[in-house]
């Protein structure tokens, strides 16, 4: 009885996803950006993300309050202001150390 080893994958290219499961997927594109990190799309830092995220949930308020004189315009405004107000919160929480600002 003979045993074949499979052939590894060449350098600069990635292996099929084999899998049929979302998990399966999620799992496989893990695997490939931790063993291929050249091939995979660098990562923004995640304190200019949530400026980003912040700045632009803030202009989408002013937008809506600017542009509209409907219940539901002010409604959305409000609503991107919340969010504004929550990632703002959550920026604020992660800086504490000990009670005491960073």
């Amino acid at each position: 009885m003979t045993t074949t080893t499979p052939k590894a994958a060449p350098l600069g290219t990635t292996p099929a996803i084999t899998s049929n499961t979302t998990l399966g997927r999620l799992l496989h594109t893990r695997i490939i950006q931790r063993r291929y990190p050249a091939l995979t799309a660098p990562k923004v830092e995640p304190t200019i993300a949530r400026q980003q995220a912040i700045e632009n949930a803030l202009s989408m308020a002013l937008h809506y309050i600017r542009t509209t004189d409907t219940q539901q315009g002010i409604q959305a405004a409000t609503a991107k202001a919340m969010r504004a107000v929550s990632m703002l919160k959550q920026a604020c929480n992660e800086l504490t150390i000990g009670g005491v600002t960073a």
